[in-house]
């Protein structure tokens, strides 16, 4: 299975994803699991899965994920976490806590290592607060999806460091 590209193991009963399994998967560049039982992602799952343009987690009860593997998921283009039971005040990788360890010795915000992220779908999570900055580590970001949160307060500042946004969607939240 070393030259598998694409995995798709939606509508199981898949509880736990070992970083074992997906070490024999080295080129892997789509991994579907959504639909599944997932209640955590642990930091060593995507450890050697460095070609991955895809991750799909939707509809699963993930509530927490281990902010190094943030590190990790935010190099890959599409990321899908909606449906999950994420909150915004718990998900500190979309704050500004890059720190470089590459040997390109620039700043965070020109680092050849910098979030890649493309797509973000955050949509049916338990998010109620936008803070400032909150995205400010996605400068790639050009679809961002927070529909059906529980969204009651949006900083004026919330999306200002994103200038690459095309697509935001923010419906059936509770904005005033």
């Amino acid at each position: 299975m070393k030259s598998l590209l694409h995995l798709n193991l939606a509508n199981n009963n898949i509880q736990n994803v070992s970083g074992n399994f997906l070490c024999a998967l080295p080129i892997l560049e789509v991994l579907i699991l959504f639909s599944n039982q997932l209640t955590e992602m642990k930091q060593d799952i995507f450890h050697s899965n460095i070609t991955l343009r895809e991750i799909d987690l939707h509809l699963n009860h993930i509530s927490y994920i281990s902010p190094s593997l943030y590190d990790k998921l935010l190099k890959v283009p599409i990321v899908r976490l909606d449906g999950n039971k994420l909150r915004l005040q718990e998900t500190s990788f979309l704050n500004s806590t890059f720190t470089c360890r590459c040997s390109c010795q620039l700043s965070k915000s020109k680092c050849c290592l910098l979030y890649k992220a493309e797509h973000l779908h955050l949509d049916s999570n338990a998010i109620m607060r936008l803070n400032e900055g909150v995205f400010s580590s996605l400068l790639s970001l050009t679809e961002l999806y927070l529909r059906k949160n529980q969204i009651v307060e949006v900083h004026i500042s919330a999306f200002g460091y994103l200038p690459n946004l095309k697509i935001l969607y923010m419906d059936e939240n509770k904005v005033s």
